[in-house]
């Protein structure tokens, strides 16, 4: 009806009048969840400031999370966070202990050797990554697998992974100069 009494529109629906206001919630939402801070939303928050570049919140969130439910996926979360703010240490022994699940090894053992490349450990780094490499070829495990085997004073190893790498991943400028700069100490 509008402002001077005229019929603009009708339909006919059923009309529901509750005694109490009632939360509507789509589907997915309806399963019954903790009340907040619970292990799942912490996850999901560490995940975001993780993503933004905020490790410090993302470690002091996925702790917490840790605090209340052990899962692998959280401990991983850890890993990568601690990894981020350069405490090798401690990323190393977070990820370790997930180096026995299945589902995360893969990932914890990439963790483990960039944590053991950070503390400049090269030997310890090229074991985890030599057993990456036997599973698959990603272009961050050849590249770091050659730092290791230059800072090891090790080029003519180094080449041919730098050369998979590119192989791999062709728009790699840095890998392009890193393989020139192995070349050139191989004919020295």
């Amino acid at each position: 009806v509008s402002d001077d009494g005229r019929k603009i529109s009708t339909a006919k629906e059923n009309f529901i009048l509750l005694s109490r206001t009632h939360p509507i919630l789509p589907w997915v939402y309806a399963r019954s969840h903790r009340p907040y801070p619970n292990s799942e939303h912490l996850f999901l928050l560490a995940s975001q400031y993780l993503m933004t570049r905020k490790y410090e919140q993302a470690a002091r969130l996925a702790e917490q999370a840790l605090g209340l439910k052990d899962e692998p996926a959280t401990r991983l979360l850890l890993a990568r966070t601690l990894l981020a703010l350069e405490r090798y240490g401690d990323a190393l022994e977070v990820a370790r202990r997930l180096l026995d699940d299945e589902r995360q090894s893969r990932q914890a053992s990439k963790i483990v050797a960039a944590s053991y490349a950070g503390l400049k450990d090269w030997r310890e780094a090229l074991i985890y990554l030599e057993r990456l490499r036997a599973e698959a070829t990603e272009a961050s495990v050849l590249n770091l697998a050659a730092e290791c085997h230059l800072n090891l004073n090790e080029p003519e190893k180094a080449v041919p992974l730098l050369r998979r790498s590119l192989e791999v991943d062709p728009d790699q400028p840095d890998i392009k100069t890193l393989l020139e700069t192995a070349e050139k100490r191989i004919k020295k």
